[in-house]
């Protein structure tokens, strides 16, 4: 007797195993079959059926027509879409994968956490719908990804002031320096540096 595998969420240009269903005599059908009727419909005489068990409903309607099925093989985690006690009432074992996919659901999340926070998003929006130029635009800068880049919202001399001001405080500052940080700044127009108190 010729044993048939229904295949419910196949993807498309990837191997379902078929070569694997040879030596016992087996066949598999595919097709992307969501609704209780459907999986009816394609299914109700396999004797295996593989689905995602945390979507496709394999409800007690769904399992009693499956008369000659005796497993329910799950693509995923969950299996709150399915009707343990109905499998079980009709001879049909469940079967989930606890480890799918742990690995790259983990990665992603980290990867969206950074993405978010660096705000890569909208400085990608904004740089290829609006051409922003961020290592120029200061404006962009500080309206687009505020507060992450702070440090270049503001002038540029600010920090080396700031650097000369921690330095002279400490006692390791020098006349010199402060005098070519000024001749600095007022070359660049930018007046007088001040420290961020005054």
């Amino acid at each position: 007797m010729k044993f048939k595998v229904v295949h419910t969420c196949p993807i498309e240009g990837v191997d379902s195993g078929e070569k694997l269903l040879e030596p016992f005599d087996a066949s598999l059908v595919k097709g992307m079959w969501l609704t209780e009727d459907e999986i009816i419909r394609n299914a109700e005489d396999a004797d295996a059926v593989i689905g995602v068990v945390s979507l496709h409903p394999f409800t007690r309607r769904v399992l009693k027509a499956l008369s000659r099925c005796r497993i329910v093989a799950g693509l995923g985690i969950g299996f709150n879409t399915t009707d343990l006690e109905a499998a079980t009432e009709f001879g049909i074992v469940v079967t989930n994968v606890p480890d799918y996919c742990l690995d790259e659901v983990s990665g992603l999340a980290i990867a969206f956490m950074l993405a978010l926070g660096h705000k890569i998003p909208q400085l990608d929006k904004a740089v290829r719908e609006r051409q922003i130029n961020l290592t120029m635009d200061r404006k962009a800068v500080k309206e687009i990804a505020h507060p992450i880049f702070e440090c270049v919202t503001k002038p540029w001399y600010y920090w080396l002031w700031q650097d000369w001001h921690s330095h002279s405080a400490q006692g390791k500052g020098s006349r010199d320096e402060r005098d070519c940080l000024r001749s600095v700044c007022l070359g660049a127009g930018h007046g007088e540096p001040r420290s961020e108190a005054s």
